[in-house]
């Protein structure tokens, strides 16, 4: 992995301002929250269905950013003729790759942490609800992953289309299509492979409505196996991206 590390800093470097501008903008839309928990300045508060569920939109919003993300890592290379520079280093493409991913999961842990915090934070306020460690934790590692899953394989759809010179947008979209649908067919078709795998504890039961949210434990549990198998098909997916950049893509 010789010239990871120069590489991450360089894409960590020219993506500061989302580092700073992600986590930022989440502890404020978390902040506004809670003023409208509290009825502050307006005098008239939110339930508190309304207010966890604007809460949890932000994660949607921070999956979405992720995503664009994907996307955007190989493509701004081309647009801002960096590409020529990007190509030239003496290095592997899984090592290219491998920056750029590592910065995606960068971004989208240190943007997720203040997201979980805050939203832990306002069901203990606003129901009396305390989200036990160990569900903080795995929710946090297994959104975190699903999220930069799906950007990996917008990472390879846009690969993929940048190997054509015609209809360059279709075929990064097909791919993208493609590609969650080949992720999810692969995941179940390897599931079998790791089903010696334990399961682990999950929090279910979540709903709410405009009046009250109501959380409930049960005893489901979450078959190692199905993220597991997720994992090898992103690595799979991963090296395919590597590939891509050492022998298809051209300036």
């Amino acid at each position: 992995m010789k010239g990871l590390w120069p590489l991450y800093k360089k894409e960590f470097q020219g993506m500061w301002i989302y580092f700073v501008s992600g986590p930022v903008v989440t502890v404020i839309w978390l902040a506004f929250l809670a003023s409208r928990a509290a009825g502050w300045l307006t005098g008239s508060a939110w339930s508190p269905g309304t207010v966890l569920g604007w809460s949890f939109m932000l994660l949607f919003a921070i999956g979405l950013f992720t995503l664009l993300l994907g996307f955007h890592v190989l493509s701004h290379e081309w647009n801002n003729d960096t590409v020529y520079w990007l190509l030239s280093l003496p290095v592997r493409g899984y090592v290219i790759a491998g920056a750029k991913f590592l910065t995606i999961v960068s971004w989208t842990a240190v943007t997720l942490l203040p997201a979980f915090l805050g939203i832990n934070w306002m069901s203990l306020w606003l129901l009396d609800f305390y989200i036990p460690a160990e569900y903080f934790i795995a929710g946090y590692f297994l959104t975190t992953g699903v999220m930069v899953g799906v950007a990996l394989v917008a990472m390879l759809a846009e690969a993929i289309g940048l190997t054509v010179r015609r209809m360059r947008w279709f075929v990064t979209a097909a791919s993208f299509v493609g590609g969650l649908y080949l992720h999810a067919k692969l995941s179940r078709l390897l599931e079998p492979v790791f089903s010696f795998l334990p399961t682990i504890p999950g929090l279910t039961g979540v709903s709410w409505t405009s009046e009250r949210v109501s959380f409930s434990m049960t005893d489901m549990a979450l078959a190692l196996a199905e993220p597991v198998s997720g994992l090898v098909v992103s690595v799979l997916m991963f090296v395919a991206v590597g590939w891509l950049i050492d022998r298809r893509l051209e300036v």
